[in-house]
Formats: C-alpha cells, sequence, structure tokens
C-alpha cells in the first residue's frame, strides 16, 4: 500500500521540478537517423471526459528523455493540436503532451515528423471498445479499512492492471492519495489506514498494446484506460 501525502504548493513545484529537469531535445535537431518512440495513453469512461495524452523520446522506457515536437512536427487528437507540459487535475506524470476531449469512443492520434527532407504521418489509433468497462456500483457510498470492495464489469484479466486510489481533491492545501490493493482473484480491491471522511474513489482498467504505425525501427506503446468516479465515504 502506497500512500502520499503532499501539500498543494509542494505538487505545484514537483510538477515544475519534473517538466524543467527532464533531458528534453528538440525534433528538429535530432539527426535523420535517430528514431522517435511513440507512447500513448488513452482513457475512456463513460461518466467522464476521455483523456488523452502523449510522449516522444529518443530511448525506449526512459523516464526523463523525452522530445519537444518543433520544425514542423506536431502531434493531434482527433484533428486537435495537443498541449505541451499542461497540467490539471487529471494529469498523469510521465506523458508530455495532453488534450481533453468529450465524450470520444475512439482517438487518432497522428504525429507529424520531418526525417530525411521528407514528412512523414503516422497514425496510431485507440478504440473504448478495445477495454473491457469497469464501474463503481451506484450502491456504493460507504467503505471501511481492509474492506473488499468490487465493480461492475470482468475481473482484471492477467494482460491488464488496476489503479485505484481514494484521494481529496477539494482539499488542495492537504492533498492525499491512497492507493488500494487487488485482491488475489483479481475482482476486488481494498484499501488500509485510510481516515475517516469524504474522499473521490477512482478505478482505472489499464491494458498496454502495441503501436501499428512507428517511426521504425522505433517500437512504441499505447495504453488503453477505462475509469470511473465517485465520491464515497470511508468510515
Amino acid at each position: 500500500m502506497k500512500v502520499k501525502q503532499l501539500l498543494y504548493g509542494m505538487m505545484y513545484g514537483l510538477l515544475i521540478f519534473f517538466t524543467v529537469s527532464c533531458s528534453e531535445e528538440n525534433s528538429e535537431n535530432l539527426p535523420d537517423n535517430v528514431a522517435i518512440y511513440q507512447s500513448y495513453l488513452v482513457a475512456f469512461s463513460d461518466s467522464q471526459p476521455t483523456l488523452t495524452y502523449a510522449r516522444f523520446s529518443p530511448e525506449k522506457d526512459v523516464p526523463l528523455k523525452e522530445i519537444k515536437l518543433t520544425g514542423g512536427a506536431s502531434i493531434m487528437a482527433n484533428g486537435k493540436e495537443m498541449e505541451y507540459h499542461y497540467f490539471d487535475g487529471n494529469t498523469i506524470f510521465g506523458y508530455s503532451y495532453s488534450l481533453s476531449l468529450g465524450k470520444d469512443e475512439q482517438v487518432s492520434f497522428v504525429f507529424q515528423r520531418k526525417r530525411q527532407q521528407e514528412t512523414r504521418m503516422l497514425t496510431n489509433y485507440a478504440y473504448k471498445e478495445w477495454i473491457n468497462e469497469i464501474h463503481i456500483p451506484s450502491e456504493l457510498t460507504t467503505i471501511a479499512n481492509q474492506e473488499v470492495i468490487g465493480w461492475k464489469g470482468e475481473k482484471i484479466a492477467s494482460n491488464e492492471e488496476l489503479e485505484a486510489t481514494l484521494d481529496n481533491p477539494s482539499h488542495l492545501e492537504e492533498y492525499t492519495a491512497y492507493y488500494g490493493t487487488l485482491n488475489e482473484s483479481r475482482d476486488g480491491v481494498s484499501f488500509k489506514n485510510v481516515p475517516k471522511g469524504k474522499y473521490m474513489l477512482t478505478l482505472k482498467r489499464i491494458l498496454k498494446l502495441e503501436t501499428k504505425d512507428n517511426d521504425a525501427p522505433a517500437k512504441g506503446e499505447i495504453r488503453l484506460v477505462f475509469y470511473d468516479k465517485k465520491e464515497v465515504t470511508v468510515k
């Protein structure tokens, strides 16, 4: 069980530190023989907006090396330009571009890059139907520490991950997030050491796929997420 407690000002400072401490390189300065790895995340929901994220790197799975798209390079999600290092309440660490869509059920990422005097457009897709749904039961209003709570939807498959959190976004001066533990049968989650009070419960089902259209030989990834949120009381 991981618990992190940060003052809001410290959280903001951490975001800024994360931004400026990355090893950032402009794409227009890259030699033509350097391939760019694409990393995307799409979070679908029935009750919340569709969230999109992107990150580009000259090396795979190196978190503090990133590429800023410059010199004619760009990234679009469903025809809209994604924002570079824009932080809000939905920010997911590890990604440098983000964009909140409406209730879009499919997302097309179009990555444009100039390489060897040629402008290439790489397109990768994510569909809501590709990932199983997960819903917090409407009747769930209170939970207790170490109590296993379930959800509406399939259990977490062996190729999936679950992220469950309890946080208090309405108290930004003393923001706290508690992470839950998936049970052995992979159909429930429990929390411990959570003080009494009101929290936002978030469940995320996560599935990782490979990108199909790549800046060869760099093979990237798309993380598909289905998420749900609900206010609950810890008793």
